[in-house]
This record gives structure tokens, sequence and C-alpha cells, in this order.
């Protein structure tokens, strides 16, 4: 009687009909459907608590995207971001629901973003979750909580391609975050020698103020193998008030460039 008065037409007895039910097992096979049909309930209680529901009984990704996908867009903050956790589990299964998700990474409720940006990177390749998270990255206009998950989501995936790289993670040397500055750069040192049209904003770092951010743009420099374009900002970093490991990178940085009178340290 409980599932059935999700779907009844006194939105006040759905309401406690879906606080109810928190503590019920699953609905039967004929309780079901009408559980589906309380996604659509225009009772926010009713279409949390039949997300809630559904959520781990889902059989698999096309109905998920069926029942869940619609619920991403919903007015509710709390629901949609549920709706993108269902949605998220699925994986790249679940592309379908792809543009939904994509259309809440902007979102003023940093739960929701944050929600967004874990399901577009599940749900779509890396390289296309790049392209989206870097859109954002560079909004002005978005939410600067939005923007801030975008930039951490970045950084946290795996790209293998170099132009795909290069395009996700160098607009982010110019980061206020020296933090973010470097970890952008020690993603950027895999790609040794196709770092070459990023060598230019990478040997503006040598000068940056934070000693982590100078120690990766040198890793960077030399293993693009461009390092002897730049031996002056290279031995500039063998001041004796530098960070023994920058100066160190830098004095190996130099060997490799070929500048003379400099030897690569054993230790």
């Amino acid at each position: 009687p409980l599932y059935r008065s999700l779907a009844g037409s006194d939105r006040e007895v759905a309401r406690k009909a879906a606080e109810l039910l928190d503590s019920f097992g699953p609905p039967t096979a004929g309780e079901r459907p009408v559980v589906v049909e309380g996604l659509s309930s225009p009772s926010a209680d009713v279409r949390r608590a039949s997300l809630a529901i559904l959520a781990p009984l889902t059989k698999d990704a096309d109905e998920a995207v069926v029942w869940f996908e619609p619920l991403v867009a919903d007015t509710d903050a709390k629901i949609a971001e549920s709706a993108l956790k269902a949605l998220s589990r699925w994986g790249e299964a679940a592309k379908k629901a792809l543009p939904a998700a994509t259309a809440r990474l902007a979102d003023p409720e940093a739960s929701v973003a944050t929600a967004a940006v874990d399901a577009v990177k599940k749900l779509a390749p890396p390289k296309d979750a790049a392209r989206a998270f870097a859109s954002l990255a560079a909004n002005a206009s978005a939410p600067a909580s939005a923007r801030g998950v975008a930039v951490e989501a970045l950084l946290q995936l795996d790209l293998t391609d170099a132009a795909d790289g290069l395009a996700a993670w160098q607009p982010l040397l110019k980061s206020r975050s020296p933090e973010t500055r470097a970890a952008a750069l020690g993603k950027l040192v895999a790609f040794k020698e196709d770092l070459k049209p990023a060598v230019p904003a990478i040997a503006n770092l040598l000068s940056d103020p934070d000693p982590k951010v100078r120690y990766n743009a040198v890793r960077a420099v030399a293993v693009s193998g461009q390092g002897a374009e730049y031996v002056d900002k290279l031995a500039a970093l063998l001041d004796a008030r530098e960070p023994p490991i920058v100066a160190a990178a830098a004095v190996q940085a130099l060997s490799l460039a070929g500048a003379p009178g400099v030897e690569p340290l054993t230790k």
C-alpha cells in the first residue's frame, strides 16, 4: 500500500509514504512500476525516495539512463546529485546521459557540479572529458567553485596523447595557484620531446616565485630537449639561495643541454 501511495493524487499522502519507505525493503515486481512512476512525481520528496529505492535495483545502463537521466535536470539539487551518482556507476555504458551530465558542470551548487564532474569523468572517454573540463575551467562566467572542481578533475585525468595533454594542461600554467601550476607541469613532463610547442610558456616559469613550480619547469625544459635555448635561465637557478633540489635539477638540465663546464650530479 505504501508503494502505491507514491502514485496517489494526494501529494501529502505521497510525501509521507516517501518518508516511511526509507525503512522498508525493496519493492516487489508488482510494486516497482509504481516506484518508477514516482520518478516523475510533482513532489520532490517522492522523486527523491523513488530514486533512492531504484538506484541499487537498476539492472543495466540502458535502464539507468531511462530512469535517471531526466532527473539530472531536476530543480532539486539533491535529486540532481543523486541522479548523477546513479548514472556514474555504469561508466561509459551510460554515455547517452553525457549531454545531461555536461549541462550541470557549471552548476552553482557545488555538490551538483562535483557530481557532474565525476559523472562526465566516468561516462566519457578521457580526451572528451578533458575538453569539457578545460572549457569549464576557462569559462570566466562560471561559478568559481565549479571551475575549481574542473581544474582538479583535469589534473586527475590520465592522458597519453601529447596533443590532448597539452590542450588540457598547458592553460593551467597561467593559474594563480602555485599548486595548480606545479601539478600541470608535473603532468606535462611525461610528454618529453612532444612538449616543444609548450616550452616557451614553460620556460617563463623558470623564474616563478614558487620553488616547486621552478623545479617542475626545469624538469620539463630538460626532457623537452630544448634546454640549450634557455641556458641563461637555467644557469640563474644555480644561485646559492635556491633550494638544493631546484639547483640540482638545473645542473642536470644544463648538462643535458650540453652547456660547457657543467657535469651531471651523481648523488
